[in-house]
């Protein structure tokens, strides 16, 4: 397995994942024109409204040889960072197999794969709604095939933290800048 980011001017256009394949599983542009949904922030800051993203795949251990969960996770990873609304140092993108499911009728081929988003308190619901749509669209763009071929339930879902009770300790946002401090492509 392997990735490409071919980058756009201002935001990667497509992620290519797989070496047989050779395929683009997502084209970054048409989702990026769309998320430019805050005011331009000058280089290095983010938008007062910038909080985290969680994003949790949930899925049934019986989908992991239909899917292509770290494709899944790197597009999750790409898509989430080319919104001004997500600090990269805040991101995170994980997945948990469960064991011990039931899923519709029962049988044994019913899958699924569930998303969620858990973000900061704050941003507008328009905002919410257009990443929203924009990384369910990668979701799905990623799991055509399995969704074709066999009995999957596919969702996601939105979750904001509370504002009061959200106790958090990150230093990587400090990394982060220092490691595109130091990288050729900014100097």
């Amino acid at each position: 397995m392997s990735h490409v980011i071919i980058p756009g001017d201002d935001w990667p256009l497509a992620v290519w994942i797989g070496q047989d394949r050779k395929r683009i599983v997502y084209i970054m542009h048409a989702i990026a024109s769309r998320a430019k949904t805050t005011a331009p922030t000058p280089p290095g800051q983010r938008p007062a409204t910038a909080r985290m993203p969680h994003l949790i795949v949930e899925y049934s251990a019986n989908v992991e040889d239909r899917i292509d969960l770290d494709g899944l996770l790197e597009c999750l990873h790409t898509a989430a960072a080319g919104y001004d609304v997500f600090p990269l140092g805040g991101l995170r993108v994980r997945a948990e197999r469960r064991e011990h499911y039931r899923v519709a009728d029962g049988h044994p081929d019913n899958g699924f794969i569930h998303v969620t988003a858990i973000i900061g308190h704050g941003r507008p619901l328009e905002v919410r709604k257009e990443v929203g749509q924009g990384l369910f669209e990668v979701i799905c763009d990623q799991l055509e095939t399995p969704f074709r071929d066999s009995p999957l339930a596919i969702s996601f879902n939105i979750q904001e933290f509370h504002p009061e009770l959200n106790y958090k300790r990150n230093n990587l946002h400090e990394h982060v800048r220092a490691r595109a401090a130091d990288s050729p492509a900014s100097t």
